[in-house]
């Protein structure tokens, strides 16, 4: 894709400010493991929201982003293609638009509920607290969409470790046409 019409796509970058991102910089401040990736994040605008995109580094191999709309994802992607600390940036479609769709960088997440909190450089603590709390899932029904989850405060669209323990699509990548095929006949 030309720079140019890449640059003319992006949506707006800024420096995040930790008022204005505070939520997001509180829940992350918590669960990293190495908290000064916080002062490397960049802020994306995305339909009047600032969206914080913690970059690689130390132990965190990877992060995302989820959007509402696919020209949301292609601008979100489009700011932070080669940026330092956002290789391999790719788009994590949803088969269904109504899904929030990704923008991940780093390697494919590993399948591990405790890999993948190393996988987002999360705390010993927090993988930990994470794992417990799937494990209370296992026994009590989730919210219902939308809601903030009363253990984790956190709805599974912003949570990477809750969301794709549910399976969403987002979290685990796009899936291949076959899935969409199949997906495709189950619903007729």
């Amino acid at each position: 894709m030309p720079r140019s019409l890449v640059a003319r796509i992006a949506a707006p970058l800024c420096r995040p400010s930790p008022q204005g991102c505070a939520e997001d910089y509180t829940w992350f401040r918590q669960r990293l493991a190495e908290p000064d990736l916080l002062d490397c994040a960049v802020a994306v605008k995305v339909d009047g929201d600032v969206l914080l995109a913690v970059p690689v580094g130390g132990t965190r191999r990877g992060g995302y982003l989820s959007v509402g709309t696919v020209t949301d994802a292609v601008r979100v992607w489009a700011a932070l293609r080669g940026r330092p600390g956002f290789p391999r940036i790719r788009l994590g479609l949803s088969v269904y638009f109504d899904t929030c769709h990704t923008v991940d960088w780093g390697p494919r997440q590993p399948w591990d509920d405790a890999e993948r909190g190393k996988y987002f450089g999360y705390a010993p603590s927090a993988i930990h607290a994470f794992l417990r709390h799937v494990s209370i899932y296992d026994q009590h029904p989730e919210p219902a969409t939308g809601e903030t989850d009363p253990i984790g405060g956190r709805t599974g669209q912003q949570d990477p470790l809750l969301s794709a323990t549910r399976g969403t699509w987002p979290a685990i990548g796009t899936p291949s046409p076959l899935v969409i095929r199949r997906i495709s006949k189950d619903q007729r």
